[in-house]
């Protein structure tokens, strides 16, 4: 956790060690390596919470101070979850989007909840793969009024350098939302916000190609030894 008072360049660790380590949280099918790609998001209630995680998704509390946690890790079971844990809201909904696995290479679902520490609940894709790429991660915002869904393809080409898994290139789309909170599935286009966003009645017709029923995320605590309770 780092911290600063103006520009980047003079932030500074802010406890002199990590504020997540390997031995508090448990080693699932990604191994070692697990606890990478956090987010914070700090809710409605002026409470800050982390997720992270490769392989699975950890959640928790932290104190106002942010350099220190409240309470227990969280695991959230998330179907099909890789990582890149997103957390934003909209209205009453708070929404975890995450990079997902399709066919051989990652997409995105979501999930959503009345707040955070509460219950979420699975709500299906909200992309299919990326162009050229094996990765696909979110980041979910709103201006003026807009909404708006960053992510990463691999299309990119400068020079004699091609577009390659590891040579990411920023995209940004409109990101539409259904009366019932939940989102529109996203198609990633080449002219992204080069062209007006959609009508509400075009926004009416969209179709997810990939249907799923929503359904309740299980969730674990993590005991002081990273083991699962």
């Amino acid at each position: 956790m780092a911290v600063g008072d103006t520009r980047p360049d003079l932030f500074k660790d802010a406890i002199g060690k990590p504020l997540i380590t390997d031995a508090m949280t448990p080693n699932g099918k990604r191994g070692w390596w697990n606890d990478i790609d956090p987010t914070v998001f700090i809710d409605d209630e002026g409470t800050p919470w982390l997720s992270w995680g490769n392989g699975t998704c950890f959640l928790v509390k932290l104190k106002p101070n942010m350099t220190e946690l409240e309470g227990e890790i969280q695991v959230l079971d998330l179907p099909h979850y890789v990582e890149g844990p997103w957390l934003h809201k909209r209205g009453d909904l708070y929404y975890l989007t995450y990079a997902s696995m399709g066919k051989g290479r990652e997409m995105m679902h979501y999930a959503t909840a009345e707040s955070i520490g509460g219950t979420w609940t699975y709500r299906g894709a909200l992309t299919g793969m990326a162009e050229n790429s094996f990765t696909i991660h979110p980041g979910i915002v709103e201006f003026k009024g807009q909404w708006y869904l960053f992510y990463h393809n691999a299309s990119l080409v400068i020079g004699n350098q091609a577009g390659a898994t590891g040579r990411r290139s920023v995209c940004v789309d409109y990101l539409y939302y259904m009366p019932d909170g939940s989102m529109a599935y996203v198609e990633q286009t080449k002219d992204g916000v080069t062209q007006p966003p959609k009508t509400a009645d075009e926004v009416s017709l969209m179709v997810n190609p990939y249907p799923e029923e929503p359904k309740e995320v299980k969730k674990y605590a993590v005991n002081a030894d990273g083991a699962v309770k």
